[in-house]
């Protein structure tokens, strides 16, 4: 029954609760489905944008054209040098813009004007403030200068109006070069479109997209979700199956040496960081040996001497309070851990283990084995600097049992004591 009692260092952490992980992955799944639906929705609006500009230039141009292409012997005038320049008389100003309602209505086209090359709108009053600025403008220098460009512009004629309702509303502005028989530049249209339409059908498109692509995305969250999960479950319980084996002793069901030792040292560390010993508030140490369990073996065979140790491990669990800790220490030997208990106790528990084992025979089959233990304790003493300190003085308590004749138990309860004599069950 020598025994060597090294320190064991706790390593019983399995790592991180894959609860715990399965959480912070729900929690960072949807957050990133959240921010990349939120950024392909908006990317698809952005892309949407550029080829509502894109489509509507396409629309303008068509429109100059056939525009000039109709309307081309009421507002192109020859003068005697035959040089070609824009020019639209008063008198057929009322009749051109009617014409211009019919051949726009389809498109909804808010307003068109047509510039000469000295910033003049010949189709229109130039009392406008809003022609009078787009006269200063750079967009129609660009546009007399031979480009053609699209771009988003505030409703200036709806502005007040919009700001009262639903914010500033926007139109599609397009400027276009009128190109002469020699490629020579006559002067610009320019032709406001209204986005109102399109921002409707942009909407709906829009939130029929988000909705789409938000259920995909969740539902494919979802599905990975739940892989992930049952695979969180199954590491779960492999974690516990794994627990109980480097915890548990496979013949008996109560802890085996190491993780005895573990808790015997959370438990001295406790008591030691306490607000003091005292004799109410102990932490003793029982070392339990059965009595003659070679001749067991050797008479019943191995089989009924690990039948004979399950039983004794579960009375010993019987006696035991909640608090208390058993665990399988090495062949028939085991180490109880006893937690705030006086020195009476300690030795009232004891007394009552022995008890437990010696009243009642074990069975085996159709006979009975009788049997006993010898214990051997101490509790932990001010003086001790480690649990190891303890342990040899139970240890060596339960040599003087064993010596004594078994089934008692024998005590040392502090260093340099001399050993109590052994008391019979």
């Amino acid at each position: 029954m020598s025994h060597k009692f090294k320190k064991i260092k706790n390593v019983r952490s399995f790592g991180e609760d894959p609860r715990v992980l399965l959480h912070k992955f729900l929690l960072i799944g949807l957050l990133c489905v959240s921010v990349l639906l939120a950024l392909t929705t908006y990317a698809v609006y952005r892309v949407y944008n550029w080829r509502l500009l894109e489509s509507t230039h396409a629309e303008a141009q068509a429109i100059c054209q056939v525009l000039f292409v109709k309307e081309k012997k009421h507002i192109l005038q020859i003068d005697d040098k035959e040089q070609a320049r824009l020019f639209l008389p008063d008198s057929e100003r009322d009749g051109f813009r009617k014409r211009l309602r019919k051949y726009l209505k389809p498109l909804s086209v808010d307003k068109v004007r047509i510039w000469d090359l000295s910033h003049q709108v010949i189709n229109d009053g130039n009392d406008d403030k809003d022609a009078r600025s787009v006269a200063r403008s750079g967009a129609l220098e660009e546009a007399l200068a031979g480009r053609s460009f699209s771009r988003m512009e505030e409703n200036a004629v709806n502005a007040a109006l919009a700001e009262l309702s639903r914010g500033v509303r926007k139109q599609v502005v397009s400027y276009l070069p009128i190109w002469g028989r020699n490629k020579e530049v006559l002067g610009a249209i320019e032709i406001r479109r209204n986005l109102d339409n399109f921002r409707t059908e942009m909407r709906r498109g829009m939130i029929f997209f988000t909705l789409l692509l938000g259920t995909a995305l969740f539902v494919l969250f979802g599905c990975v979700y739940a892989l992930v999960k049952r695979g969180a479950e199954r590491l779960l319980q492999a974690q516990k199956d794994l627990h109980v084996l480097a915890t548990t002793d496979s013949l008996t069901g109560v802890y085996n040496r190491r993780e005895i030792l573990i808790r015997a040292e959370e438990r001295f560390s406790q008591w030691q960081g306490g607000d003091g010993p005292n004799d109410f508030d102990q932490l003793g140490i029982l070392m339990l040996d059965v009595d003659d369990f070679k001749s067991i073996n050797d008479v019943y065979g191995h089989p009924v001497g690990d039948q004979v140790l399950r039983e004794l491990a579960s009375r010993i669990q019987s006696v035991l309070r909640p608090d208390d800790a058993v665990g399988r220490f090495g062949g028939e030997e085991f180490l109880v851990i006893l937690a705030d208990a006086h020195p009476r106790q300690v030795q009232h528990i004891a007394e009552r283990l022995c008890e437990a084992v010696k009243e009642k025979p074990f069975p085996v089959g159709v006979s009975e084995i009788q049997g006993s233990i010898s214990i051997g304790g101490s509790i932990a003493h001010p003086l001790d600097k480690s649990l190891e300190e303890v342990l040899h003085r139970a240890d060596k308590a339960l040599y003087c049992a064993k010596d004594y004749g078994k089934n008692c138990t024998s005590w040392i309860w502090r260093p340099h004591m001399e050993l109590s004599c052994p008391e019979t069950a």
